[in-house]
């Protein structure tokens, strides 16, 4: 929000508007024919901006003869109060068949409130929106009990979001009682705005959007809950379904199922056979990329020879009875036509995100903020792939990307959707709080989330429901904490390196208690929005009196906000930021215990978080990290790991600006002192490729601080590394 004015100035007037936009049912009003197509009828309620026949908007022309030759729109004749509608049927808006009206017509106009009214010039009537003359606006919003605005995210694997207003109060003179049985305001439109006394229009800021709901009338006031607008208008998706009367040969056993979307590159889909007669079979319900291979009971088919393809249609046809036999395919899901741009196959979690809310949902480009977007599509540039054949709440969905890629969708409070990443580290603008600025802090501990195990599943085989699966742990949690639980965390992530480092991200918020703070801080903090980090220093007074820090420069990331935007006051909850330090004493790029001594073996470490083996995906250049391959022998080693910070923020890229140019592993210096005397310096080379030939056991094994738990002797320092891919 950036206000004209300043907010936290006592002295201004503050005027609040309340827009809303009801409807009134009008089929049962008395109609007249104009004799050329058109109905018209009185209405004096307002300037009718809006018209719905069963649902559907009405075209808005600019003349009654405009109407009169256009099924399906209205005109409205503001002087004379009288609204002409021409119906899809090309009859009267008051038809009825079997006794009962044909049509539900729905007109709708701007019903408008504020909290001061003025005389004269300052009087507060504006032209609302998309209405084209003046509106008085009534003066009964009552500022006494302007609610807080909430906004709130659950940290990434949760995907919670949140954003709620609370009840709109207004004085009743009499007013309301006619206003609840003449119009609609259950789920219809609201916007509030806030200005002072003699600011044109246009300098008002919007605070809220949302829906209206529970209306409640009392002789002296009437309250109205305000909901976001978003709650409730995501659908479940796919959208469509398998009908015999689409598909007149489909197995009915297929009837009413799921039409699926295919997201990125996926392997062993079951398709649905849409016609039992030729053959054909049905992977999405949009167009592909590619079918890269069909199988006849695990056995590859050759194109043209044994099918033939649709791309358009996500489908192809098999040229021979497959009988009792199972199809299976591999194929690349959806192009997308990103903000507009031409439509192009795309892995991208942006990519994928935008076609979810516009293409899947309807939700228009003016709301999605695109510059966020279009920084996640740059900085999360892992391989999503997902086949969605059950239906799902598209916030469930949305979750399990968030949980993917490491960002939150978050509702703001102008009607749009931002899609905001995780960033590492702070930067010079990122807000500082000092001990003057809070009224009240209150500090503790997040607990009740330790997990010693982090497991990330990945690569969801859509034919056999059977998962992928990487795994890193923390034995301190349970050696400090006396916990031994997992947390299993399902992605949409289609290689295993991403799923590892991952892995590595998420064991740093979870193998200790982070502490959380709660607090009033200064109204400066309007602007801000849950997902943005605050630096918090704080003393007190000891009863000694001696000065105690109880916040030192500390990073602190906001998951929940509450705005008062007449007292101008912000509470805030946060938790601490372990991330922007380097992550916690288990190292972000390692998975090694801090100091044990054991005997290397040949154990296979399919399923534990490869930190440095695995990052070459996210780079912005070529850095390959997995570029010593030493073949150890299988014999104690004395691995010397000078663990100095890390500079290799894979998926921040560090504050962005620091690692514009290829990284080289000179920042690691990993210095290998092993028993058959290779010394190796990371130092001393970039990307070069060491093959320890004489010694075959582990030819492949890149012991670049791979995570074996139980492997080898080494000294870590516990300086915090910097080398999270997120």
């Amino acid at each position: 929000m950036a206000f004209a004015f300043d907010i936290t100035d006592a002295d201004l007037e503050k005027v609040f508007l309340v827009e809303m936009k009801p409807g009134k049912e009008i089929e049962d009003e008395t109609w007249t024919a104009t004799g050329s197509g058109s109905y018209y009828c009185s209405f004096a309620d307002g300037e009718i901006v809006e018209v719905k026949e069963n649902g559907s908007a009405y075209t808005k022309v600019a003349s009654i003869a405009a109407c009169d030759s256009t099924a399906s729109s209205f005109f409205f004749d503001y002087d004379n109060q009288r609204l002409y509608a021409h119906t899809s049927g090309n009859d009267s808006p008051g038809t009825k068949a079997d006794g009962a009206y044909k049509y539900c017509l729905i007109a709708y106009f701007w019903l408008c409130f504020t909290n001061q009214q003025y005389t004269g010039d300052d009087a507060i009537i504006f032209v609302p929106q998309s209405a084209t003359h003046e509106v008085y606006y009534l003066p009964y919003f009552d500022t006494d009990s302007v609610p807080t605005i909430t906004q709130a995210v659950g940290e990434y694997h949760k995907g919670d979001i949140t954003i709620q207003f609370g009840n709109l109060a207004f004085l009743n003179d009499g007013f309301w009682y006619g206003a609840l049985v003449d119009y609609i305001f259950h789920g219809k439109y609201v916007e509030i705005k806030l200005g002072i006394k003699g600011i044109p229009y246009d300098d008002y800021e919007t605070i809220f959007i949302g829906r209206l709901r529970n209306p409640s009338i009392s002789d002296e006031t009437a309250t109205i809950e305000a909901k976001d607008s978003r709650i409730g208008s995501l659908r479940e998706i796919p959208i469509y379904k398998y009908w015999i009367s689409d598909y007149t040969n489909l197995n009915p056993n297929e009837e009413g199922r799921a039409i699926p979307v295919l997201f990125g590159e996926k392997i062993n889909i079951t398709p649905v056979c849409i016609d039992t007669t030729t053959f054909k079979y049905k992977i999405c319900g949009h167009g592909l990329q590619s079918i890269d291979a069909v199988y006849k009971n695990g056995v590859e088919l050759t194109l043209t020879t044994d099918y033939t393809v649709d791309l358009n249609n996500g489908e192809f046809t098999l040229l021979a009875d497959p009988d009792t036999a199972l199809i299976t395919c591999d194929a690349k899901g959806a192009k997308i036509s990103y903000f507009g741009a031409a439509a192009a196959y795309s892995e991208n979690v942006a990519n994928i995100l935008y076609y979810v809310l516009h293409d899947l949902n309807g939700i228009a480009d003016v709301d999605l903020d695109k510059d966020s977007f279009d920084d996640l599509q740059t900085y999360r540039t892992q391989a999503i792939a997902w086949y969605l054949d059950t239906p799902t709440p598209t916030l469930e969905f949305v979750r399990l990307l968030q949980a993917s890629s490491v960002f939150q969708l978050i509702p703001t409070l102008d009607g749009k959707y931002a899609a905001v990443r995780y960033k590492s580290g702070i930067t010079e603008s990122t807000p500082r709080f000092y001990s003057e600025d809070y009224s009240w802090t209150e500090k503790s501990e997040e607990s009740e989330a330790i997990y010693k195990k982090v497991t990330i599943r990945y690569a969801k085989d859509p034919s056999t429901g059977i998962w992928l699966a990487v795994e890193t742990s923390d034995s301190k949690a349970s050696y400090r904490y006396d916990e031994e639980e997992t947390l299993i965390i399902e992605t949409a992530l289609r290689q295993k390196s991403e799923a590892e480092s991952l892995a590595t991200f998420y064991k740093n918020l979870v193998c200790n208690p982070l502490a959380k703070m709660s607090g009033e801080v200064p109204s400066s903090a309007l602007n801000l929005k849950p997902s943005d980090k605050i630096i918090i220093t704080k003393q007190v007074e000891t009863y000694d009196g001696d000065e105690l820090s109880v916040f030192e420069s500390d990073v602190y990331r906001i998951l929940e906000m509450r705005k008062n935007l007449q007292t101008a006051k912000v509470e805030i909850s946060a938790i601490e930021d372990i991330q922007s330090i380097g992550g916690t004493e288990t190292h972000v790029n390692t998975a090694h215990e801090d100091s044990h001594s054991d005997s290397h073996t040949d154990t296979a470490h399919a399923n534990v978080a490869h930190s440095d083996t695995t990052y070459n995906d996210y780079s912005d250049s070529a850095h390959q990290n997995t570029a010593h391959t030493d073949s150890h022998e299988n014999v104690a080693h004395e691995d010397s790991h000078s663990n100095a910070p890390y500079e290799d923020e894979h998926w921040d890229h560090l504050d962005e600006i620091l690692y514009e140019d290829e990284h080289s592993d000179t920042a690691h210096s990993d210095s290998h002192s092993d028993s058959h005397g290779d010394e190796h310096s990371n130092v001393a080379h970039e990307d070069v490729e060491h093959s320890n030939s004489s010694h075959s056991d582990h030819s492949d094994t890149s012991h670049s601080n791979i995570a074996h738990e139980n492997s080898h002797s080494d000294s870590h320092s516990d300086t915090p590394h910097e080398d999270s891919q997120y």
